[in-house]
């Protein structure tokens, strides 16, 4: 779920459904925005169905970017951008395949950060940091990776650029869109 300022909208894309008792649930593949008041299915061709798809809203170009997930194939590694009309493939190629990756816009350096995220269970967590540029399809893997133990989205004031942190055993940290890291 990602806000499109641009438009005024809350985006939802795919996720899971629901199922009677002893049944496994559909994994979904629709879109869906919101407008402050109603929400609205949107009929666009786009990405496979998945959950745990990882997305972040690019504020200079006006779009939503979806990166991964998880489908009934397995995880997917493509990235997809969503401009309000329709869906457009960016990539299949660059990270490998996950879920569950945590997935930012940074203004100041105009690209869309990746870190982490889930190529399995129960030992397949990921700590490394992917980078779009404006571009499609062309990434390159930033030099400086966390440790991998706690990942959660950083509480700041409002109005806060902060978007990821990590907990390596003794100390927090948030590495905030202006670039700048504090413990």
């Amino acid at each position: 779920m990602v806000f499109d300022a641009k438009r005024g909208r809350t985006v939802v894309f795919g996720g899971m459904g629901t199922a009677p008792e002893g049944q496994r649930p559909p994994t979904l593949g629709d879109t869906w925005e919101y407008d402050g008041s109603v929400w609205k299915q949107i009929q666009a061709a786009g990405p496979s169905p998945r959950m745990g798809a990882g997305a972040a809203y690019d504020s200079r170009r006006g779009r939503v970017i979806l990166f991964g997930g998880m489908g009934e194939s397995g995880f997917s590694g493509e990235t997809w951008s969503w401009d309000g009309s329709e869906w457009k493939k960016l990539s299949d190629t660059g990270p490998a395949p996950r879920g569950m990756g945590y997935v930012t816009y940074d203004k100041a350096r105009d690209r869309v950060v990746l870190f982490g995220g889930r190529k399995g269970w129960p030992n397949g967590d990921l700590a490394d940091t992917w980078s779009l540029t404006a571009r499609p399809g062309n990434k390159s893997e930033l030099s400086r990776s966390p440790h991998r133990e706690s990942v959660w989205p950083c509480r700041g004031s409002p109005g806060s650029e902060r978007r990821f942190s990590f907990q390596p055993r003794d100390h927090a940290l948030c590495v905030e869109s202006r670039g700048h890291d504090r413990g």
